[in-house]
């Protein structure tokens, strides 16, 4: 079985590969996501790294903005490309493969749910998943991000069964490169570590894999902070782009000419525009709240229309806010299947009720992570991929599901 597994593994790996290749030339341009992460941080910094200018900006600063893998993987994949290869088709590759690895862990997540079939639909709702697939037609750091945090947490769910450290080790070690490809993972491994706390394991095993979470973890992301910390005289965890991107999730609506005019109160625009005004007062997060608590003083209903709004539009938001509507409706019809699948694990799978339960933790984390930045789809984009081994339920809606 586990041979034939992997066999399977192996078949769906190429065959994502290939289907995504094959959308990344068919996809018209006009749906195309656009970057300028990419143009104007990322590939700065990867070909300063190649000119030997170091870990720097275009002015020559330090460049603390983002964590530091996704310039080093840009960096490699630009020297690659000096010896005559198209950029555009090793940037194009390198998502796809990504993503595929990707499919293979939802295959495997919900084949441990479901059964066979059960393995099989994930993998296909996740490959044939429209904002996913997206992900791969431009340079973005979602698809290596996705990649490594979803190997990390197979391996955090298979080593609960049996817990070792070399196992959670690893577990940390690829959620840890992950986190120093998207910041969003930072508070990742402490929930892991949590969640082993509601195992049945003995208290001092409990202990002892948290430790290693959370140790390995730190080995990983202190190294770049200390870093930062010598160069710029602050304590950064893992960049300083957290601050710029709250700002802008309170003020979406205004000050950004690129942005679709958005159909929003009249209170809550206006609120946007006293935040806009008063952004060169909200430069930490204390400060942020401490103007937002003057602004509920003020119109609290506002502020609240505000905070749901962000909310919900974690959900199926776009940064320019072209085509919400079609992505809401979109999103409806995946989160069904989820609720669905939800529960049904619930009801009929006593002994994966910790999976489940845990999915949905790692899933809220990353909504409130949305919420308090740009609340766009893009950044809850992570998080349906694991839903998709919940919505494999719907085959079982009326057979007891087979679990391996």
């Amino acid at each position: 079985m586990p041979n034939r597994t992997r066999q399977r593994s192996a078949i769906i790996f190429v065959a994502a590969f290939v289907f995504i290749a094959l959308f990344q030339i068919l996809v018209p341009d006009s749906f195309r996501l656009d970057s300028s992460d990419y143009t104007y941080y990322h590939s700065v910094v990867a070909r300063n790294l190649l000119a030997g200018n170091g870990f720097t900006l275009a002015d020559g600063s330090f460049a603390a903005v983002n964590p530091p893998l996704y310039p080093i993987i840009v960096a490699a994949l630009l020297w690659v490309a000096q010896f005559s290869i198209s950029e555009a088709l090793l940037f194009g590759a390198f998502n796809a493969a990504c993503l595929a690895i990707s499919v293979v862990v939802v295959y495997r997540l919900a084949r441990n749910l479901w059964g066979e079939r059960g393995g099989l639909l994930a993998a296909g709702l996740w490959l044939t998943y429209p904002f996913m697939l997206l992900l791969s037609t431009e340079r973005l750091t979602e698809p290596p991000f996705i990649a490594m945090l979803y190997l990390g947490l197979a391996v955090f769910w298979h080593n609960l069964k049996v817990p070792t450290w070399r196992g959670f080790a690893l577990a940390a070690l690829l959620i840890g490169i992950a986190m120093l490809i998207r910041s969003i993972a930072v508070a990742l491994l402490p929930l892991c570590a949590l969640m082993m706390w509601f195992t049945q394991h003995p208290a001092h095993r409990k202990a002892l894999i948290s430790a290693v979470l959370l140790g390995v973890g730190a080995l990983i992301v202190l190294p770049w902070s200390a870093l930062i910390y010598t160069q710029t005289g602050e304590f950064v965890l893992l960049g300083t782009n957290s601050l710029p991107s709250v700002r802008d999730g309170l003020t979406f609506a205004v000050g950004k000419a690129y942005r679709q005019e958005f159909q929003l109160s009249e209170t809550v625009i206006t609120l946007m525009e006293r935040l806009l005004a008063r952004r060169t007062a909200m430069n930490s997060l204390g400060e942020i709240l401490a103007v937002l608590r003057q602004e509920a003083e003020r119109d609290s209903s506002a502020v609240l229309n505000l905070l749901a709004l962000k909310a919900a539009r974690s959900w199926f938001a776009t940064d320019s806010g072209r085509l919400e509507v079609v992505s809401a409706l979109l999103q409806v019809g995946y989160l069904l299947l989820v609720v669905i699948g939800t529960w049904l694990a619930l009801r009929r799978l006593p002994q994966m009720r910790l999976y489940v339960l845990g999915t949905w933790v790692f899933v809220v984390y990353f909504w409130l992570m949305t919420f308090m930045v740009l609340s766009i789809l893009r950044y809850m984009l992570p998080a349906m991929g694991l839903l998709m081994t919940l919505a494999a339920g719907i085959l079982h809606w009326r057979t007891k599901p087979t679990t391996t």
